[in-house]
């Protein structure tokens, strides 16, 4: 067994084709909304338009600032320090630290597929051109779908959660940075309609644009590996 099918493997996922059916769920999804955005479909973006008006009724426009209330405070952070930029930051640093303890195929992957995954969503945002929601704030420029937040936050997020923390032995370790990381990416997730950077749409869009990007390349890297080794 060589060191793809080790990760993909891992305990937490005894189903042995979890990451197969996990490729196929994402890309379907994906090309789904996908669909919905190039052909805007009415009925889709009425339900996206909904969803949007419910946020701006219950929030209304928040500012992305720092001391207007709890809420407020962390969805600030959660949009300013986990843009596209820090998250390739991130990958980065946690690249550094992967090869100084010599874990040299997982360093490669956090680059790869952060930088990888980022760029196609740069080209897919130039080829669908969706506009933002009428109030998104100024800050949020550039096209709408997919949500480069979304993107940036799952491809980094979920590689460490499939890739990097099966490394760490400590089971109760493992479990808090799981979960505090699920959170983060919950809060990123919500900060992109919190504040009325995007639809519902192209926050999915980006979701399910990452895990397909990152099953993808699991699933073609095992191949790799099987002949390789």
């Amino acid at each position: 067994m060589n060191i793809i099918e080790k990760i993909l493997d891992f305990e937490e996922f005894p189903n042995k084709n979890w990451h197969r059916k996990a490729f196929i769920s994402s890309f379907v999804i994906l090309v789904f909304i996908l669909l919905m955005e190039i052909f805007k479909i009415r009925s889709f973006q009425n339900f996206e338009k909904s969803i949007t008006g419910w946020f701006s009724g219950k929030y209304g426009h928040p500012m992305m600032t720092l001391g207007e209330g709890f809420l407020n405070d962390m969805m600030t952070i959660a949009a300013k320090f986990f843009d596209t930029k820090p998250m390739a930051i991130f990958a980065v640093i946690l690249a550094i630290g992967l090869i100084y303890f010599k874990k040299y195929l997982q360093a490669f992957w956090m680059v790869y597929i952060v930088a990888s995954g980022g760029v196609i969503g740069i080209i897919l945002k130039k080829i669908v051109q969706r506009p933002r929601p009428l109030h998104h704030l100024v800050a949020d420029d550039g096209f709408s779908f997919p949500s480069g937040h979304a993107l940036a936050s799952t491809l980094l997020i979920w590689s460490v959660i499939i890739v990097i923390l099966p490394l760490i032995k400590r089971g109760l370790v493992k479990e808090l940075i799981r979960y505090l990381l699920i959170l983060i990416w919950g809060c990123i997730l919500f900060s992109r309609l919190y504040f009325g950077a995007h639809y519902i749409g192209d926050v999915i869009g980006g979701v399910s644009l990452a895990f397909t990007w990152i099953f993808l390349n699991l699933l073609v890297w095992v191949q790799i590996f099987r002949k390789i080794s």
